[in-house]
């Protein structure tokens, strides 16, 4: 896709963008996490360093903290955008050749649109983590985050079964839940943003080891 940077003055960069996205209907928002959820050296570093001249003493490195998401300024784009957002966490990416996708309930199905987009340009071996631990058969209404998601675990299950019968290079993992190798062998994850909300804190110290992901609000 050719790109434009785009050069605007304003008082509230947050507030600014979310206008241009809903003003001149944008199919998507892609926005960076910020450095404080990085672990590069060079980002790590740079978060100890401001926190130095403001607070005048030497700290020590920032603890990558995935629950800190929530409280970043990326919750307004979510909030008050229109159209679907991505939220890219910077882990050293460099390229998608094994791609986590995380699904913990009925809604977490629309990924498998972003994914197949994604896959369009990379080739990389896909896993699903089908976390849904409704009993089989079973139709429930889940509240997450506020909003009711429906749950039916053998639907899941079953869209997950054609989605691989269909898909090249794609299987359900064996793990039901996060294990640390599972996130070691991963090069990007994708995740909805309403289950990192339910995750995020739950996992917090396991998730220290993430790979690069992409937080997707669809609309």
């Amino acid at each position: 896709m050719p790109l434009k940077t785009r050069y605007d003055v304003c008082s509230n960069a947050s507030t600014h963008i979310c206008s241009i996205v809903n003003d001149e209907n944008y199919d998507f928002l892609l926005v960076g996490a910020g450095v404080s959820m990085s672990a590069l050296d060079t980002d790590v570093q740079a978060v100890s360093g401001w926190k130095k001249l403001f607070f005048g003493k030497s700290l020590p490195p920032a603890i990558f903290s995935p629950g800190a998401l929530l409280r970043d300024k990326t919750k307004e784009f979510v909030t008050n955008s229109r159209c679907p957002v991505g939220i890219f966490v910077n882990r050293g990416f460099v390229r998608a050749n094994n791609i986590l996708v995380i699904i913990n309930d009925e809604s977490d199905l629309q990924l498998l649109a972003y994914l197949n987009i994604l896959r369009k340009t990379t080739k990389g071996f896909v896993q699903l983590l089908n976390r849904y631990k409704a009993a089989s058969g079973d139709s429930s209404r889940v509240v997450t985050s506020g909003a009711m998601v429906s749950g039916d675990s053998t639907m899941v299950t079953d869209a997950l079964k054609d989605y691989v019968k269909s898909t090249k290079d794609t299987a359900i993992t064996y793990e039901k839940d996060f294990t640390v190798e599972l996130l070691r062998n991963a090069d990007l994850m994708l995740i909805s943003y309403h289950t990192w909300q339910t995750l995020s804190n739950k996992y917090q110290e396991l998730l220290q080891g993430m790979p690069s992901t992409l937080i997707i609000q669809h609309r």
